[in-house]
């Protein structure tokens, strides 16, 4: 038994002993390293790599950040032309049947308008000419040249006519001059605040102001027709319209509740009034309150 156990201590022992042999053999080869120019030039090498690697690194992390930066901005990219789709979609989906009149058009059919009725009072001159002669005149004549009248008697109808056409004349030229509002454009409606927009659809809106422009022309569509020209019952609603003006309006161009309720279909239910607040917001019209009415000021 001692025997083994002795065994085994020499066997430790000489084990610690070859590994501290081992560590000094290279301790020994290690020693003459600073001096050998072959480990000099591979530690050289090593160190290179280590410095192209380093490098190569950087510029990895570099290159991984700007492609970061690229990323974002092409998903950023994605959401706006995602949400240019849905605005596209929408305004496809909800076009309305009222679109504002364009400044072309509008001069174009001035201009059309002006020429149909320089024709027209051409024409209206070539038949009085017909009446007072009795033929009609050579169209490839000039006005100037027209043949003088006989001593043949008037006939009566030729002044009724003309009277008829002035007072045409007279009726178009007032039209022409009707007060009107304008329709609410898609981005104004797009910009009012939701607390004043409730549930309004945009075609709502611009359905109402086409109601509402049917009081403004019944009104002053009236107003515009010589004294002469009324009927009683005209006489008497036109006097109605005097009496609605006050200091605040004068010179402007209003209807009142009243005439919105005899000359529309607009109601002015809960659903009306906040139309109503929608066009005072977008500053197509002012409100005005006195003498029992609530007048409807057009803005300019």
């Amino acid at each position: 038994m001692a025997l083994e156990t002795s065994s085994s201590s020499f066997d430790k022992f000489a084990t610690q002993c070859n590994q501290r042999v081992e560590k000094l053999v290279r301790c020994a080869q290690l020693l003459g390293v600073e001096n050998s120019s072959s480990a000099l030039q591979l530690l050289s090498g090593i160190s290179d790599e280590i410095t192209e690697l380093e490098e190569l690194a950087l510029a990895q992390r570099e290159a991984l950040s700007r492609d970061r930066g690229v990323l974002q901005e092409m998903q950023d990219l994605v959401s706006s032309a995602e949400q240019t789709r849905r605005e596209l979609e929408h305004v496809s989906q909800n076009m309305p049947p009222h679109l504002p009149t364009v400044a072309d058009s509008g001069i174009a059919s001035s201009g059309a308008a002006s020429k149909a009725s320089s024709v027209s009072s051409s024409a209206s001159h070539d038949d009085e000419v017909a009446v007072l002669t009795g033929h009609a005149p050579d169209s490839r004549q000039p006005h100037a040249q027209l043949p003088t009248a006989p001593h043949d008697p008037v006939p009566a109808a030729a002044p009724a006519a003309s009277a008829a056409s002035r007072k045409v004349s007279v009726a178009t030229a007032h039209a022409k001059a009707l007060p009107a509002l304008t329709y609410i454009q898609l981005a104004e409606f797009s910009d009012v605040p939701k607390y004043i927009r409730g549930r309004l659809t945009y075609d709502v809106v611009n359905i109402a102001v086409d109601e509402l422009n049917k009081a403004f022309q019944v009104k002053y569509k009236l107003i515009a027709v010589p004294r002469g020209q009324l009927t009683d019952a005209e006489i008497k609603k036109r006097k109605a319209y005097k009496a609605q003006e006050m200091k605040d309006v004068e010179g402007r161009h209003f209807v009142t509740d009243h005439d919105v309720r005899m000359t529309s279909s607009l109601k002015l239910d809960a659903t009306g009034r906040s139309v109503l607040t929608l066009l005072r917001h977008c500053h197509r019209i002012r409100e005005v309150h006195g003498g029992g009415f609530v007048r409807y000021v057009i803005q300019t």
